[in-house]
């Protein structure tokens, strides 16, 4: 019974929750790094134009909106652990603490149909971690105990 909406509001503001705008944003440039996808990473950078006023005219209304551009501006690192099961959860158990400048993602390697970016980060039966910023990785590591001080470490 309602009339037809002309244009959808686009809120870009926190308010009691994150803004939607913001952690979609995040969330798509998340999924355009795993997944060497450049398309979700497009959208992600439309969202951002699309608030980018309301966060200059605003800023301290749109902290999340503000934190999804610094990450478009400055990558988290994104670890990329291969392996089986045990030995990531062994080595999850071993990690403590929020780092915001890095996302981990632990895939068994018995997960099978995997999109082609992660399929070419293989285990090949043993622990792997692949280090990326941004689309660019660099040399897989094998040692675990090079992994883990570098999951440990803060920077």
């Amino acid at each position: 019974d309602q009339e037809r909406v002309l244009e959808r509001p686009r809120s870009f503001n926190d308010e009691a929750l994150p803004a939607g705008n913001a952690v979609t944003s995040r969330a798509l440039m998340q999924l355009g790094w795993l997944l060497g996808e450049p398309r979700y990473l497009e959208a992600a950078e439309e969202t951002l134009k699309a608030g980018f006023d309301t966060l200059q005219n605003a800023p301290l209304a749109h902290a999340s909106l503000a934190s999804a551009l610094q990450d478009y501006l400055q990558p988290p690192e994104l670890v990329i652990l291969r392996g089986s099961e045990a030995s990531l959860s062994e080595l999850m158990r071993g990690l403590k603490g929020y780092q915001p400048d890095r996302l981990v993602f632990p895939i068994p390697d018995d997960v099978t149909n995997l999109p082609p970016a992660l399929q070419a980060k293989p285990a090949k039966g043993i622990l792997t971690a692949y280090l990326c910023q941004g689309l660019s990785c660099n040399a897989p590591i094998t040692d675990r105990d090079r992994i883990l001080e570098h999951l440990r470490s803060e920077d």
